[in-house]
Order: C-alpha cells, then structure tokens, then sequence
C-alpha cells in the first residue's frame, strides 16, 4: 500500500469509494436518491481525504487505484463541528446544506459511540466493486494491522453483510445501535488488538 499523493490518484480513489458505497446503508439513508448519492459520495470522499482523516492509502494496480484506507492513530484529533461546518460552506455550492447537517448530526451520533481509550480508527475501507473478492479488503486490513502493532483497531459499519467479513478477520463487536437517535441504520462497531483485548 502506499500513500496517496497525486490529484489524480485522490480522485480515482474517490471514484472507488462511490461505487463501492453507493448502496450502503448509511449513505442511502442520508441521500435516497441515487443519482445525488453517485454524485456526492465522491465529494464526500474528497473532504474525507483532505481534510479530515489523518493518513489516505491506497493500492494500485497498472496505474489504477483499486483500494482505499482511511486511518487515523491514536491520538489523532479530527476536526470540531465548528470546523465541519466551515467546511461544508466551503462545499456549499456542491453539497445540499440541509443534507450536510443532517448528516454531521448521524456522524456525530457514531462518534458519542466511540470508546475512550486511544485506538486506530479506520474511517474507511474501499474496495472497487470490479474486483471485490479477490483478497484486496483483507491486504488492506491486514496492513492496517501492521500500522497498529501492539495498538488497537476500532472501526464500524453500517452494513449487516460486513458482521460476519470482520469477524472472520479476528475482529469483535464492540457494540450496535441504531445511529441518528434510534432512527438510522443499524451500526456495528469492532475493536481489533494483537492480544484480542476488548477496549
């Protein structure tokens, strides 16, 4: 895995990550529409990438990037809401304010559910649909276990069908609720360590 650097391979990583998640729960619960989601998921992406999370990867495969890793490590302090918000105005023109709000308030209702104690946090794992099955989610969260050493992984999802693929990949739940106060998609959280601690 490497490092994104270039535009353009900001930009293909974004294409991954709409297709990759253009029927995922949360994002069809934020925007039913199919068309706006295509639209705005790379958008979101983009945002997610340069602004908010602390390190963006990626493998590439004949120039082509095939999967995407957002992480952050312990410690790391993401943006405030007043610091979203500014950058949703900064997105204004590109993404609907209504929208925007309601998801920072789905986003920050994951966020209350997060543990205490320090942890990589994978944002996301994006695999292009083309080539899912192939071993490309498991390469990518076996390099996030490496990154993490002696530390441990949090993560969550919104998909029900991913339970099972984390599980298998050693990690446990930590908890599941339902985000946006009982009204959202049902939300599965998991830690990872070396040693199978719990957080």
């Amino acid at each position: 895995m490497q490092i994104i650097h270039s535009d353009e391979e900001l930009k293909q990583a974004a294409g991954v990550f709409a297709r990759a998640f253009v029927d995922y729960p949360l994002y069809t619960y934020l925007f039913p529409d199919q068309k706006q989601r295509e639209k705005l998921l790379p958008i979101l992406f983009e945002i997610s990438a340069r602004y908010i999370a602390q390190y963006v990867y990626c493998i590439k495969n004949d120039g082509k990037v095939q999967a995407v890793l957002l992480i952050d490590a312990p410690g790391h302090k993401g943006p405030s809401i007043r610091d979203l918000l500014s950058l949703l105005v900064n997105f204004a023109r590109k993404l609907p304010f209504r929208k925007s709000i309601k998801m920072l308030s789905v986003f920050r209702s994951i966020e209350k559910m997060k543990p205490q104690k320090a942890f990589y946090y994978i944002q996301t794992i994006a695999v292009d649909p083309n080539i899912q099955g192939k071993g490309l989610g498991q390469q990518v969260v076996n390099f996030a276990k490496s990154l993490a050493g002696s530390n441990t992984i949090y993560l969550e999802t919104n998909s029900g069908q991913n339970v099972a693929y984390y599980e298998k990949l050693d990690f446990v739940q930590y908890a599941t609720f339902k985000c946006d106060n009982g009204k959202g998609p049902s939300t599965y959280s998991f830690t990872w360590s070396i040693n199978n601690e719990t957080l």
